[in-house]
């Protein structure tokens, strides 16, 4: 059998990748043309030669469907004296405003992110269910794609203000068989998401997984399947969202220790 087909991201796109990971500014019309290459392999039935590089176009997904940024605040108002002369107070100059703080993001994590954002990540990440998953964990940490990397493949998602990682995901994107006749179905499953035990409560969670969906929304996935546990059945019901509204709760059939499973449907 001829070996299958694979497809190559060009230097040029995987250049603007590595530029966004490390947080320079990219000129908006770079970015467009490197996020059109990277829909165009995300599109297709081939996959990309391997994981890294299709990893590397899901985060130019992600960096392109931010929120715009908010406008700067308003400057410091200035005294007008009688005159209508503009002084300030002391009649030195008035002070500058700080700086306004980092903005919140979703980062695809890839071999060229940050070792510091990586490795905040994967602490969150280990720390919440590593007791359990600490090998799977340590496997996705270092790079490595699912088992079968023609069906499945995973990614790790960290969601960060600055250089300061507040929540952490993995996700798997499956392609599911719907008939010899009919198209692959993409869907992606949340193995994990958490923020840091100290940071539980401040809305964290539910901002990573809003960024999510709005990212399986661009990625046009058919649904996302996410598991939980007892314990996270409030969160996960609290989490609507119009980019990935909840489709249908589904109780394991084997279960044994109250896992459900959300599926949120992605709407066209």
């Amino acid at each position: 059998m001829p070996p299958r087909k694979r497809l190559l991201l060009s230097a040029y796109c995987e250049s603007v990748a590595k530029k966004v990971a490390k947080g320079e500014q990219v000129p908006a019309p770079e970015l467009a043309n490197a996020l059109k290459e990277a829909q165009e392999h995300l599109a297709s039935t081939l996959h990309l030669r391997d994981t890294n590089e299709w990893r590397m176009c899901l985060a130019l997904l992600a960096a392109a469907t931010e929120t715009a940024t908010p406008p700067p605040p308003p400057p410091l108002c200035r005294l007008v004296t009688d005159s209508g002369d503009e002084t300030a107070s002391d009649g030195d100059a008035a002070p500058h405003a700080p700086p306004p703080p980092p903005r919140p993001r979703l980062e695809v994590l890839h071999a060229a992110s940050s070792n510091a954002v990586a490795d905040q990540a994967g602490a969150i990440l280990k720390g919440a269910f590593g007791e359990h998953y600490g090998d799977e964990l340590d496997g996705v940490l270092n790079g490595d794609a699912c088992a079968n990397q023609e069906n499945d493949r995973t990614f790790v998602v960290a969601w960060r203000a600055g250089g300061v990682v507040h929540a952490a995901g993995v996700v798997a994107e499956r392609r599911v068989f719907q008939g010899k006749a009919a198209p692959r179905k993409v869907v992606w499953e949340v193995l994990w998401l958490c923020a840091p035990s100290t940071q539980r409560g401040r809305g964290h969670g539910s901002r990573a997984w809003a960024a999510l969906a709005s990212l399986a929304a661009a990625r046009r996935v058919e649904g996302v399947l996410v598991p939980s546990t007892d314990a996270a059945l409030l969160f996960w019901l609290g989490c609507a969202s119009d980019k990935c509204p909840l489709s249908a709760t589904v109780l394991r059939e084997d279960s044994t220790d109250g896992w459900l499973f959300f599926f949120w449907r992605v709407p066209e």
